[in-house]
Order: C-alpha cells, then structure tokens, then sequence
C-alpha cells in the first residue's frame, strides 16, 4: 500500500512515500508534541491559578456585572418618571404585598 503525505511543517512542497514504519515514526513524533504542550499548558495554568490572576479576573467581571446591572436600572428608572411626567400620570406608592 503506498500513499503519499507531505512531509509535515518543514518543506510543504515536498511529497514523499508513506510507508508503515515511516507512519509509526510520525505518530510517535505527534504523541510527543502532544505529551510536551500538555506538560506546559499544566504548567502555565497552575502558575496562572498561584498568582491569583483567576480570583482577579472573576472580581472584576461581577464588579463590572453589578454595575451594569445598576445603570441599566437608573436608566429604566429614569425613562419611566420622563414617560409618567410627560402623560401627567401621578404615581402612588404601591403597597407591599405580603404572599
């Protein structure tokens, strides 16, 4: 059985025949790249987690998430005393219902 495969990242121009040693020989050189960016990836992530950049990071987006929330609510606020002062409409304070 004879295929051709290019011969990976260092002359992709170039074709050469596949043969089943050649073809173990690739998976090999693969599951060691494989094997090497998972031990840097752990070990980026478990620095990443010791430096505190995690908790850092999740602080500021509900920081940023709260404050959203809060100007979307003056926002909302604000337009409906506009509408309600444009129609005339006064409000009475509505009572709290107790379930």
């Amino acid at each position: 059985m004879s295929s051709s495969l290019h011969s990976g990242s260092r002359d992709r121009t170039s074709t050469t025949n596949l043969t089943p040693e050649r073809a173990a020989e690739t998976i090999k050189n693969v599951a060691s790249s494989i094997r090497e960016a998972s031990s840097k990836i752990r070990e980026m992530v478990r620095t990443i987690h010791q430096s505190g950049a995690i908790e850092e990071i999740a602080q500021a987006i509900q920081e940023a998430s709260i404050a959203t929330r809060d100007t979307a609510r003056e926002i909302s606020n604000t337009k409906t005393l506009e509408i309600v002062t444009l129609l005339g409409v006064r409000l009475r304070p509505q009572k709290k219902q107790r379930w």
